[in-house]
């Protein structure tokens, strides 16, 4: 939920952690069809922020590439290529998710499963449409600068697509809904929790969005099927500690 000194309100986002997945282990369909093997191409100048369409979550043990669609491992990020591990060790193939539902009686599913085939998935929201340059994966790290650039870039995430922070300073926009502001009112160069910040999980979070945009004739599996206009808000989070949550 968005975090507000005096309010909160609940909304409709998927929580995805690295480890708490579905895991989907079809890897025969892989071998019979005729899947690319897609390499992404990263932003290299920074190591948090705007991210593309493509990161690798590599924090502790954790060593997982993601894309902004919601897959998960299946992802060619060089040089250490696809598969998620931990502790150097190849556990995740491909990672992802199944969902169902009826609208008006008539049944319906879309899913993100890379190996068997299916990617329903575009980037972005149902408004922003698949090609928005903004539409990426936006990453923070407990170590940035506060207020520096990965704390800017989040802005982007949260004014186009309703990503959340935590409102220190309690401003507010014309409308009254809550805004986010990340400025250091005291100059003292440390984050106050009188100040914005974004919505930082753990020791690193990495976030995105997601619709399910491929239409339905376009669609090798669930062939015929139109997006319902589902948008899903995905945060990925780790922790650089030892212990049982270390992970």
């Amino acid at each position: 939920m968005r975090k507000n000194k005096n309010s909160y309100y609940p909304k409709f986002i998927f929580l995805i952690t690295a480890i708490a997945l579905l895991f989907l282990g079809f890897m025969e369909g892989d071998k019979k069809g005729n899947k690319s093997n897609k390499q992404y191409i990263l932003n290299k100048t920074q190591t948090s922020g705007k991210q593309g369409d493509a990161y690798r979550f590599n924090i502790n043990n954790l060593n997982i590439p993601i894309n902004r669609v919601g897959t998960i491992a299946d992802v060619n990020i060089p040089p250490d290529g696809t598969l998620g591990r931990f502790g150097g060790i190849g556990v995740i193939f491909s990672s992802g998710f199944f969902m169902s539902g009826f609208t008006n009686g008539r049944l319906w599913a879309f899913a993100q499963a890379s190996a068997s085939l299916i990617e329903n998935m575009t980037p972005g929201t149902v408004a922003s449409g698949p090609n928005d340059p903004d539409a990426v994966i936006y990453v923070v790290n407990k170590e940035d600068e506060p207020f520096g650039l990965s704390w800017q870039d989040w802005k982007t995430a949260v004014d186009k697509f309703d990503a959340d922070f935590y409102n220190g300073d309690g401003s507010v926009d014309g409308d009254g809904n809550p805004t986010y502001t990340p400025i250091d009112h005291n100059g003292n160069g440390k984050w106050d929790d009188d100040e914005d910040m974004p919505d930082l999980l753990g020791d690193e979070t990495a976030w995105c969005v997601y619709t399910d945009g491929q239409l339905g004739a376009q669609r090798l599996r669930f062939a015929g099927v139109d997006p319902q206009g589902v948008e899903i808000r995905q945060t990925i989070f780790g922790f650089a500690s030892k212990g049982a949550l270390g992970n």
